[in-house]
């Protein structure tokens, strides 16, 4: 009977993530190529949507940010059309279209490029902060490819989005939170306001430091802070008031979102019922990520930092409502932590991530990636019961 050597074994083995590592990034850099070509690409991306803001502001109309009409009317003048119809919303707070106004001094093309390094920058920013506070990941080159090559990393490139720092805002908050530095921990989570749906992840960071009322009140602050810089801007309460209400009006097909992009649980919902009314989705939602949540405190389930961010993140990423291709470059942080583990025999879910939220996320339908997300959360409790049940054992054992 013919056996492969174990050297032999780490060759193939080496030859073949080489081969596929290999294939991966040629076929990113073609789904981008193929982006690029197209003369419409650029007035399709995020980024006529953070413009779209950011003249509104510096144009003196803030009044009216979140009137579609209005927002109609600067996006027009922006990619340079008269009678075009169809709008691409901006729906975040006004700080965030702030640093968006020395791009309007530019062309769509240079504001472009220039967002695309930033979201290089933060990527590399992110990866060489986690093997600095983690020396055994330094060897690791294939980390490295895909903090870049990762599809939600290439997704946001492509979006022109900055969800690239609210991965970089959570690794602050885990290597704070490892600290015990608990206040600046809760300013930090506070900062997961520029994407709110990422509020979402607050219970876990709360969860996880020692000090609650000093994160408490790191996370007032923030968020204090975070809302008074918003009413400098908008020089009123009435933006606050406008954008709830926007929000749910521009959550359709009309304005750019399809349930089948969605990768969460309210997508799949809408998918498969697509008549529910939007009120029921987002109580149903609710109450299912409420359960997730008393899972993790009462249960005590995950008791492990790495553990209680990952379940955090998951648990963000399916109940968010509004989740995108370029949203799951949170993943990063996860699978960044299973490597760390690959001893564990739970090692697998870092492959079963990275297929769920790179590769299926390619799909023409987000239920399967949706589906195998929830899968992977579902098992990561598991595992997490499994581990605590066995150490309960070990303990009655040598008792």
């Amino acid at each position: 009977m013919f056996v492969i050597k174990d050297s032999n074994r780490k060759i193939f083995i080496r030859i073949f993530v080489f081969a596929f590592a290999f294939t991966y990034i040629f076929i990113m850099c073609y789904v981008f190529a193929t982006y690029l070509k197209n003369p419409n690409f650029l007035i399709k991306t995020d980024l006529i949507n953070f413009l779209t803001g950011a003249k509104i502001i510096k144009e003196g109309a803030i009044g009216n940010l979140y009137n579609t009409v209005t927002q109609l009317e600067y996006q027009n003048g922006i990619v340079g059309a008269e009678n075009r119809t169809f709008l691409l919303p901006f729906r975040n707070f006004p700080i965030t279209a702030i640093p968006y106004i020395p791009l309007l001094n530019l062309s769509l093309k240079e504001s472009f490029v220039f967002v695309f390094c930033i979201n290089i920058m933060l990527s590399l920013t992110f990866h060489f902060l986690f093997t600095r506070s983690f020396p055994k990941t330094v060897k690791s080159g294939y980390l490295l490819l895909l903090a870049v090559f990762f599809y939600p990393s290439v997704s946001n490139l492509i979006a022109g989005q900055h969800t690239g720092l609210i991965l970089l805002i959570l690794l602050f908050i885990f290597l704070y939170t490892r600290k015990q530095a608990s206040f600046v921990a809760g300013i930090l989570t506070s900062l997961l306001a520029i994407k709110p749906q990422y509020l979402l992840f607050a219970p876990f960071s709360l969860f996880a430091v020692k000090n609650k009322k000093s994160y408490s009140a790191g996370f007032i602050v923030g968020v204090s802070v975070f809302v008074l810089l918003n009413l400098l801007i908008a020089k009123n309460f009435r933006v606050f008031f406008d954008y709830p209400k926007f929000l749910l009006l521009t959550e359709n097909p009309d304005f750019g979102s399809r349930p089948y992009q969605l990768f969460t649980f309210a997508g799949v919902i809408n998918q498969v019922f697509p008549k529910i009314n939007s009120t029921v989705v987002i109580f149903v939602n609710f109450l299912a990520y409420l359960s997730v949540i008393f899972l993790v405190l009462k249960k005590r389930i995950g008791r492990r930092l790495n553990d209680i961010f990952i379940i955090g993140i998951l648990t963000t990423t399916l109940f968010s409502v509004h989740a995108l291709s370029h949203d799951l470059i949170v993943f990063l942080l996860p699978i960044y932590f299973l490597y760390i583990e690959k001893k564990d025999k739970y090692f697998l879910y870092s492959g079963l991530i990275f297929i769920a939220a790179g590769i299926l996320s390619l799909a023409p339908t987000s239920i399967v990636t949706t589906t195998l997300i929830f899968v992977i959360l579902v098992s990561r409790f598991y595992s997490q019961r499994l581990s605590q049940l066995e150490q309960f054992r070990t303990k009655a054992v040598f008792k």
